[in-house]
């Protein structure tokens, strides 16, 4: 795909997840996209960090 003037037409943050693209993500929309493994760490870091 080649876009003519990109800067009007790309919004950012710009995410690709399983071939698709999502365009400008807030941090919730982005979250969603995170795998199941991978919030379980995140979340198990951030309650270690918390409970120390």
């Amino acid at each position: 795909m080649i876009l003519k003037n990109p800067e009007l037409t790309i919004r950012l943050p710009l995410a690709v997840s399983n071939k698709r693209v999502y365009p400008n993500l807030n941090l919730e929309e982005a979250r969603a996209l995170l795998p199941r493994d991978t919030k379980q760490l995140i979340y198990m870091a951030q309650t270690h960090y918390l409970s120390n």
